[in-house]
């Protein structure tokens, strides 16, 4: 190794990297496009949502500190996500991220249910309509990852 690599090493030696894991789905077909090209958008918020799902909250007994159970980061039995904040977070456009997540939801990788929901604001409470909640179909994505290792 030169000095060149090592001064390369060192400057990035501590450096934290945050964000999504992307499994290896590039080769899978499920992921593909009708003219053979990868999705990437659609991997990458396949990727967020298995993330958000994934991920849990320490529930501590507040007299002992000790942990006694875990649970899910988000409210409810889906995740509420808006085409609008998956086009915001992966400077896509809202047609690209809705478009992605139809290509997801029409190989049977996700669901996508719209919702009424109310909501307590502080002059009472306000009727929502057309809530977008998305839930990853767990055997489907097993099956992904399983179908070119």
């Amino acid at each position: 190794m030169t000095s060149d690599d090592n001064l390369i090493l060192d400057a990035f030696r501590g450096l934290v990297l945050l964000g999504i894991p992307i499994p290896d789905w590039f080769r899978a077909k499920e992921l593909r496009r009708a003219n053979g090209s990868v999705n990437l958008l659609a991997i990458i918020i396949l990727a967020d949502i298995l993330l958000s799902f994934s991920l849990r909250i320490r529930v501590k007994d507040e007299k002992t500190g000790k942990v006694t159970g875990w649970k899910k980061r988000f409210p409810g039995d889906k995740l509420e996500r808006s085409y609008g904040y998956l086009a915001a977070t992966y400077g896509c456009s809202k047609r690209q991220a809705t478009s992605a997540c139809h290509f997801l939801r029409d190989r049977g990788l996700l669901t996508l249910e719209f919702r009424t929901v109310r909501r307590a604001v502080l002059d009472g409470d306000v009727t929502l309509s057309k809530v977008l909640y998305i839930s990853p179909v767990r055997e489907a994505i097993k099956k992904l990852g399983k179908t070119f290792s």
